[in-house]
């Protein structure tokens, strides 16, 4: 006869046991918090560049509704200089509503937005536009606009060309 010197007992959980279990419930708990945490941010910056681009593209509207109601002019898109930052503002008439452009950046909230109009240079023979602006191949039917919007130290910008379409 062999006897065994310890015996299993079913009486109860042992403090070990109880604080394994602890452990692995914590570490679970743990990292489900970490992925909500991180979705919750991600979810934010989502939604932060979602409004971003409806911005960008509400501004894009704006700037060819201003095409629209303006003169396009010898010097290009109504009396905007190139290079230089504009934001749109509403004109409301007894009629109806215009819009203008006006000088340096406006800032929506935790947004700022822009609007920069560049000229634009066409090749004599193909009549694409150059990459490069070349100032021998003024293109004064057409514009580049550039609208940038920007939140904290992301930006976001839509490019457009306009001509003159009622030439």
């Amino acid at each position: 006869m062999h006897s065994t010197p310890w015996k299993y007992s079913e009486k109860g959980i042992s403090i070990v046991e109880v604080l394994a279990v602890i452990l692995i419930i914590g570490i679970a708990l743990g990292s489900l918090l970490n992925l909500a945490v991180f979705s919750l941010k991600s979810s934010g910056a989502t939604k932060e560049e979602i409004a971003a681009g409806i911005l960008a593209q509400k501004t894009m509207e704006e700037v060819r509704s201003f095409r629209d109601g303006t003169s396009w002019g010898s010097d290009g898109l109504g009396v905007l200089a190139a290079g230089t930052a504009y934001h749109p503002i509403e004109e409301p008439t007894a009629t109806s509503t215009r819009w203008a452009l006006l000088d340096g950046e406006e800032v929506l909230g935790r947004y700022t937005r822009k609007v920069v109009p560049e000229n634009v240079s066409r090749d004599p023979v193909t009549k694409n536009i150059e990459a490069i602006y070349n100032v021998a191949n003024n293109d004064t039917e057409t514009k580049k606009i550039v609208v940038t919007i920007s939140c904290g130290n992301k930006t976001l910008a839509l490019t457009a060309y306009l001509t003159n379409w009622k030439q």
